[in-house]
């Protein structure tokens, strides 16, 4: 299952992090076991678009995504793939994320 969540643009100098809910895609007695996040550029040119993903970590039903950097004016498409306990599958949620300047 895929889903999609929205999220305010990221400027540039700014390092934050995105908790990322799966709680609506779980059923009752499901968790998160581990997740991954990957990054590409949506539009736009980055050469090192995996940069933008800091780390990653788990607190069932959330998945923190840290993001830090990335190229002003880029839009990225950031893929966070959580992986359920006792193997019961993966679910995707995917988002965009736009680097707008510091300084308007």
């Amino acid at each position: 299952m895929t889903g999609r969540v929205l999220i305010p643009p990221k400027l540039a100098a700014e390092t934050r992090t995105e908790p990322i809910d799966f709680s609506p895609f779980l059923l009752t007695g499901q968790s998160i076991s581990s997740a991954i996040a990957t990054c590409t550029v949506y539009s736009g040119t980055d050469a090192a678009p995996s940069s933008v993903i800091g780390s990653v970590g788990v607190v069932s039903p959330l998945v923190n995504v840290k993001l830090t950097g990335g190229v002003l004016g880029v839009i990225y498409q950031i893929r966070v793939d959580a992986t359920l306990a006792a193997a019961a599958g993966v679910l995707s949620i995917s988002f965009y994320l736009a680097i707008i300047p510091d300084v308007p």
